[in-house]
C-alpha cells in the first residue's frame, strides 16, 4: 500500500501523475525506488475523438500546475525512497511497473478524463470487448513479459 495525501491520490487517479518503479541500491534495508513523472493532459475530450492531422499536438496541451501540493512542489524526475523491515512489506513492484505502463498509454492517448468512462462493470465490459483499450492493454501487457520487464517501442505499428 502506497499512502498520499488526497491531491496526490486524485492526481493518480485521474493519470495525471505516475510512479515509476527504479532499480533499488543494495542495501541492507529492503527499498523501493520511485521516480515521479507528471503526465500531461490534452484538450481531446477521449481516445475515440477524432483530431485533424495538422493540429500541431503541442498547442493541445491543458496548462494545470498540479504539482505544488500543500505548498511543496514535486518537481518531475524526484526520487521517492520507501523503506521497510522486510521486502513483504513493500509495496508490490509488479503491480507498480503495470500502473506505470497503464498511465503511459493513458497518457498516449491523449489522457483523456478518466470521469467520461462509466463505473459500472457491465459498461466497461462492453467497452473492452468492443476492441481499443482491451488491444492496447493485452499487447502492452504481451510485450512487457516477452521481453521480461524491457519496454520497448513497436516501430511500424
Amino acid at each position: 500500500m502506497i499512502c498520499l495525501s488526497r491531491h496526490l491520490q486524485r492526481s493518480w487517479a485521474r493519470g495525471q501523475i505516475a510512479l515509476e518503479p527504479l532499480e533499488s541500491p543494495v542495501s541492507s534495508t529492503p527499498i523501493l525506488r520511485l521516480q515521479v513523472h507528471w503526465l500531461r493532459r490534452t484538450r481531446i475530450p477521449s481516445a475515440a475523438s477524432t483530431v485533424s492531422f495538422s493540429a500541431d499536438p503541442r498547442q493541445m496541451f491543458v496548462h494545470e500546475d498540479e504539482r505544488a501540493v500543500a505548498s511543496r512542489p514535486i518537481e518531475d524526475g524526484h526520487i521517492i525512497e520507501i523503506s521497510a523491515d522486510s521486502e513483504d512489506q513493500l509495496p508490490d513492484r509488479d503491480l507498480l511497473q503495470f500502473r506505470w505502463i497503464l498511465l503511459r498509454v493513458h497518457a498516449l492517448s491523449g489522457a483523456p478524463d478518466p470521469r467520461i468512462y462509466p463505473l459500472d462493470y457491465e459498461s466497461i465490459s462492453d467497452m473492452m470487448m468492443k476492441g481499443g483499450v482491451r488491444q492496447v492493454v493485452v499487447q502492452t501487457v504481451i510485450t512487457y513479459h516477452e521481453t521480461g520487464g524491457e519496454i520497448h517501442e513497436n516501430e511500424g505499428e
